[in-house]
């Protein structure tokens, strides 16, 4: 596992939950997350990147395979099925790679399998209040298992008002009694929502159903990439609709988005994975080869002891100390006032370089830096300072006393190079506030994804 808050294995997401996390704050949509994650936090011993790490992602993927192992017990014969489902979930690549990050995938995905195993050994009320947990843990594809055992299930269709109730309390209560980041511009109880509805919207507005054959091998790509032979019993369970319409339902969200999204919404089949090693365990009943569960589960093994190979951040895929923490500890060489603009800068291709998705974490980074430090480095996410429907998040950073550049002069910049934009309006910034040194992130070793901060130049 990563021993500290690490980006790699698409993880730009870890700064915002820490932040969340460590001050008990919205900043992200994932309200069981935050609100387990606060004393895990601020634990007395350690990392507090490495804590949550360790507690909510690596320690969760480890109970999920434990659930797995006695649901393909409950629902199998042969001795093997539970072992190769339990193998099969361990050495999948996706899952792995979420679980030794700071993510939400693995705690959701513990929540989910949890529930679907009380629902097996007939502990509905149990199974309830984990679907309900499920749901607070993220907004969309929590609902998914809460759908499926609704259709599969009698005895938790009667007690379906319980997830409803355990979903609203956790959900109401972080809306309600938490601060809201004073830099979230917008509102993260419906940001997934929306994401998906612009993600159907955009394939069928711009012809996007013609990649629907890319996307789909896409999919398929990452499934097998993921389980290996695995995939084998998992086709040898799913062949007959009657016993598997359960996992049809479950695993239709993560390939829709798949559909809808591209390759880059492989994330959302980590939540399901266990439900697939169920299916590969119980699959191992429905082979007709003899012999072939034991090369089934041999090749997870080999899957599994693989993944450190090339998952060990801190070594094979990130620095010691990690680069993420490096970008929170160049912020020591700033003074206090500074600005540091909400991009990240980094050379795609023939010298030209473009921004990452990064930007709308820097401002909790920069936040997170002060709040430990007791310092003042302003953080400027570029969209408040052209949008004035902004004003409260435009109010704070007059508070604290930096002086905005008017909205048509930083509008009118658009257009140009990525760098060339970010340089012009570090530079109407740095006009607006002469006495204020401005920054901006800029990968510098795309291998470990190193940062500096790179100030802005006003010649």
């Amino acid at each position: 596992m990563s021993p500290d808050i690490s980006q790699k294995c698409f993880g730009n997401d870890s700064f915002s939950l820490l932040y969340g996390a460590k001050f008990l704050e919205v900043r992200y949509p994932a309200p069981l997350y935050t609100f387990v994650g606060w004393p895990i936090a601020n634990l007395p011993f350690g990392i507090d990147g490495g804590n949550l790490i360790l507690f909510l992602s690596v320690i969760p993927a480890f109970l999920s395979s434990i659930c797995v192992f006695f649901i393909v017990k409950k629902n199998t014969v042969s001795k093997l099925a539970p072992w190769v489902g339990s193998a099969s979930l361990m050495g999948c690549y996706v899952f792995f790679s979420q679980a030794i990050i700071i993510e939400l995938y693995s705690l959701l995905a513990l929540c989910a399998i949890a529930s679907f195993l009380a629902l097996t050994y007939g502990k509905y009320k149990t199974a309830a209040v984990l679907c309900g947990c499920a749901m607070a843990s993220h907004y969309i594809v929590g609902m998914v298992p809460f759908v499926a055992f609704l259709i599969y299930s009698k005895e938790f269709r009667w007690i379906c008002y319980i997830p409803v109730i355990v979903f609203l309390t956790i959900f109401l209560s972080y809306h309600t009694f938490l601060d809201r980041f004073v830099w979230e511009l917008s509102d993260t109880s419906t940001t997934q929502l929306l994401g998906l509805r612009d993600d159907i919207m955009r394939m069928f507005e711009q012809g996007s159903y013609d990649r629907l054959g890319k996307t789909f091998w896409e999919g398929m790509s990452i499934v097998v990439i993921s389980f290996g032979l695995a995939v084998i019993s998992i086709m040898s369970f799913m062949k007959k609709a009657k016993r598997s319409y359960i996992f049809w339902i479950i695993i239709a969200l993560p390939f829709g988005l798949i559909l809808f999204g591209g390759y880059d919404r492989f994330v959302y089949v980590i939540s399901f994975a266990p439900f697939f090693a169920v299916m590969a365990g119980m699959g191992v009943d429905h082979l007709s080869i003899k012999h072939l569960e034991k090369v089934i589960l041999i090749g997870s093994i080999v899957m599994m002891l693989s993944m450190p190979l090339f998952f060990d951040i801190g070594n094979t895929l990130d620095e010691n100390k990690t680069t993420a923490r490096q970008m929170i500890d160049n912020l020591d060489n700033l003074e206090d006032g500074s600005i540091v603009i909400g991009m990240r800068l980094f050379e795609y291709s023939n010298g030209v370089k473009y921004g990452d998705s990064l930007g709308g974490n820097v401002a909790p980074l920069v936040e997170y830096y002060n709040r430990e430090n007791n310092r003042n480095i302003i953080p400027a996410k570029i969209s408040i300072l052209y949008n004035l429907d902004y004003w409260k998040q435009r109010e704070e950073l007059e508070r604290r006393g930096m002086v905005l550049p008017e909205a048509p002069t930083i509008r009118r910049l658009a257009g140009q190079s990525v760098e060339k934009w970010i340089q012009n309006i570090g530079q109407q910034i740095s006009i607006c506030n002469p006495d204020r040194d401005v920054y901006y992130y800029e990968i510098v070793d795309k291998e470990t994804e190193r940062c500096e901060l790179i100030k802005v130049n006003l010649n």
